[in-house]
């Protein structure tokens, strides 16, 4: 093979991988993938640490929607947690919208558990049920102190 059709099949090489390189974090980045087109519903909660804005939102495992608001409400002391879901998912009005980990140490989303009622949530309309985020430092230092007073108490009974 010549140099220059050499040269040439290494330009586009180099292009194509640029290409799939440019794909791929477009791809990514695109924060409305999931929730191009929905209805706004929101819900309060005492703690959202680890959910930021385009955290996913899950029924049944299936990503519905992205959050698409997060703001302090100061009359109530809570967060407001603004969802957008795609048109066409129905929410019972009973359902949970609950903080959870992927993992231990995993991203945050919302995991919706649906009710069993009829009627649905309508735009705009608030959860009425929410589980709040659980910061996994104080559950650990929680644990520490409960092994430290059974020590202390083991202790205190062999002397």
């Amino acid at each position: 093979m010549s140099k220059r059709k050499r040269e040439t099949v290494e330009i586009l090489t180099g292009a194509a991988a640029l290409l799939v390189i440019a794909g791929g974090v477009a791809w990514t980045y695109d924060g409305s993938r999931g929730a191009t087109d929905g209805y706004q519903v929101n819900a309060l909660y005492r703690n959202v640490d680890g959910v930021s804005l385009g955290s996913e939102v899950r029924m049944a495992g299936i990503l519905i929607g992205k959050v698409s608001s997060l703001r302090y409400d100061g009359t109530r002391n809570r967060a407001v947690l603004e969802m957008t879901i795609r048109d066409g998912i129905r929410i019972p009005t009973d359902s949970a919208a609950k903080v959870v980990s992927e993992s231990m140490l995993g991203a945050k989303y919302i995991k919706i558990e649906p009710g069993g009622n009829e009627e649905v949530l309508k735009p705009g309309k608030r959860f009425r049920f929410v589980q709040n985020s659980v910061v996994v430092e104080e559950v650990l230092q929680r644990v520490i102190i409960e092994v430290e007073q059974s020590r202390a108490l083991k202790k205190k009974a062999a002397e």
